[in-house]
């Protein structure tokens, strides 16, 4: 089922605000399985054109990560089970698919880690979003005070 668009929109933001964290996070502690997923998803938006085609493991080593490095490596299967958890993929018979939520997230970080003005537009969307909520807050705040000076008077 298809998102309303301002829906999808508020949905970005919100995808957008969990990919900080996790960017932040991978920082901090220095593990390569943030690393992966972000792969695993940005490959889905670009290069997965059948989407009910599940992903194997295998598949992923070969064709996704292209590394021979077994440190790097041994981190896919957390990896895949990182993006069960945030619902990005379900795991079905031969590996997983990538989900809706999957998808969106990975047009997320092409937008951010592709685009000149990415990181820039949802940055200034957040900075709306939150403006529009301080001034309808003032609003009400200020409606209130009229009133009550109103009664008063």
């Amino acid at each position: 089922m298809e998102l309303p668009i301002q829906i999808k929109f508020f949905r970005k933001l919100e995808l957008y605000q969990e990919y900080k964290f996790s960017e932040e996070k991978n920082r901090q502690t220095r593990h390569r399985v943030w690393e992966i997923e972000k792969q695993i998803l940005k490959w889905a938006i670009d290069n997965h054109h059948h989407l009910e085609s599940p992903l194997s493991n295998e598949y992923i080593k070969k064709n996704i990560l292209k590394s021979s490095d077994a440190g790097y490596l041994n981190n896919l299967e957390p990896a895949v089970g990182n993006l069960r958890v945030k619902k990005f993929a379900r795991q079905v018979d031969g590996g997983v698919e990538i989900t809706l939520e999957g998808l969106m997230m990975g047009e997320v970080m092409h937008d951010i880690e592709e685009t000149r003005l990415g990181r820039f537009k949802y940055n200034s969307f957040i900075l709306v979003v939150w403006l529009t909520i301080f001034a309808g807050v003032l609003t009400v705040v200020y409606e209130g005070w009229i009133r009550l000076w109103n009664i008063l008077t």
